[in-house]
């Protein structure tokens, strides 16, 4: 409509027409439905998706179901060990070792009642093992100690053998009897201590000695030559015998010790 003041019209605005907003039903929530009456001021404030985000945030599948609650309790559990224990194998998959072995493995710093005993053990074989070394070098010092020593013995029981031959009847060198002649008359051993009787009976050694050609021989065969001297007397005869009687005593008892001078009287 316009109205007019003068020269000049005014004009009414003219507005939209407003539209009213049909009236929805309500939404129905099952599990929480609204009570029919309720008095003061209820807000109810509910999250709606749609089909695509309600598929997106919710998991219709599952993965496993678990029983929580164990079939035999430890009672029980110890009973049936009991009853199969002769049955449960030594070793193996599933075995007594398997029982022993998980049981230490879960127990920390597990230390066996026997531990000690071993432990001592262990030291006792460690200390005899060190006497035995000890032991085993005293033995290989005492073997070679002995080798040793027989060694030389070989060596020195060769050696008397060269110098004087068999130990039951040794050689004599002229050169010894005549020393210990001088050596018998010096301690008075001969049956006269005149001179003439200690000449004549160093020339009948001599010609003992000559009738084999002053060579080495055997205490047997001295004897037998001093017997065999021509204008000899028994009485000479049974001095020199004695005196190489002597002289084979001493070879004797040094026999394969002393080499040197072991005929001297």
């Amino acid at each position: 409509m316009a109205t007019s003041y003068g020269n000049t019209k005014i004009v009414s605005p003219t507005f939209p027409k407003v539209l009213t907003k049909k009236t929805l039903p309500p939404v129905i929530d099952e599990e929480n439905p609204i009570p029919d009456k309720y008095e003061g001021d209820i807000i109810f404030n509910k999250t709606i998706y749609s089909l695509s985000e309600f598929k997106n945030k919710t998991d219709f599948g599952f993965s496993e179901l678990v029983n929580t609650t164990p079939n035999i309790n430890i009672q029980q559990f110890f009973d049936l060990y009991n009853e199969l224990f002769f049955d449960i194998p030594k070793e193996g998959e599933n075995s007594h070792t398997t029982i022993i072995q998980t049981s230490i493995d879960y127990l920390d710093n597990y230390v066996s009642p026997l531990q000690a005993i071993i432990d001592s053990k262990d030291v006792e074989i460690q200390s005899l093992n060190q006497q035995l070394l000890a032991v085993q070098g005293e033995l290989a010092s005492l073997q070679l100690e002995i080798e040793q020593e027989e060694a030389l013995e070989l060596s020195q029981e060769a050696q008397w053998l060269a110098t004087y031959g068999a130990v039951d009847d040794p050689i004599l060198k002229l050169s010894w009897l005549e020393t210990n002649l001088d050596t018998f008359k010096a301690q008075g051993l001969l049956d006269n201590d005149r001179d003439s009787y200690f000449d004549n009976i160093k020339e009948d050694l001599i010609k003992a000695g000559a009738a084999a050609g002053n060579v080495d021989r055997s205490a047997s065969q001295w004897k037998s030559d001093i017997d065999n001297v021509g204008g000899s007397t028994n009485t000479k005869k049974a001095d020199l015998k004695a005196m190489v009687d002597k002289t084979t005593q001493n070879i004797i008892s040094n026999a394969y010790e002393v080499i040197t001078n072991a005929w001297k009287i």
